[in-house]
């Protein structure tokens, strides 16, 4: 999901300003019309719900309101640290998804020729990944350290109801350094 401007003045909102040049339109509204029969065709034909918006690091409420899952952190790539790329600002703005209600699915790749640097990456990775409860696009490489410590809070009883999770940023979140 890419938001462009549209400089069809026949069959979008562009027009033609006095000076001659065209006045683009946006593709909001008709990429949200297109997510959402998505949605409506899934439920229709009984599908699982998985309408996936790939966001390219942008959370445009309209259009994520009627998706299931949202894909972000594209950019950034290398091999600095997780917690020197997004800040916490922009993982709870963007990238959480429970504005939106969705499931919050990050891409993080990692490039480098440092393999100290990209091990520590990886475990970083894992830290922000677990500390925000967003979930590893589980196809790229080097997943292992976020499964292996995913799995762990899983046999915990993460996601259940027997186990309550506390948001560190929220007041009132129980426990002090």
């Amino acid at each position: 999901v890419f938001l462009k401007s549209d400089f069809n003045t026949v069959l979008t909102n562009a027009y033609r300003l006095p000076d001659g040049y065209v006045q683009p339109a946006t593709t909001l509204w008709t990429t949200r019309a297109l997510i959402r029969r998505t949605a409506e065709l899934e439920a229709q034909l009984g599908k699982p719900d998985r309408n996936m918006c790939h966001m390219t690091n942008t959370a445009i409420a309209p259009i994520l309101a009627f998706a299931r899952v949202d894909l972000d952190w594209e950019e950034h790539v290398g091999e600095a640290p997780f917690q020197d790329r997004f800040s916490r600002a922009f993982i709870l703005t963007e990238s959480v998804g429970r504005q939106f209600g969705n499931v919050p699915v990050v891409l993080s790749d990692m490039h480098g020729s440092d393999p100290k640097k990209i091990a520590w990456a990886l475990r970083t990775e894992t830290g922000v990944v677990l500390t925000f409860e967003l979930k590893k696009w589980p196809s790229w490489a080097k997943a292992g350290t976020y499964r292996n410590n995913f799995a762990r809070l899983i046999r915990f009883g993460y996601g259940t109801p027997r186990t309550r999770t506390w948001d560190y940023w929220r007041r009132n979140y129980p426990m002090r350094v």
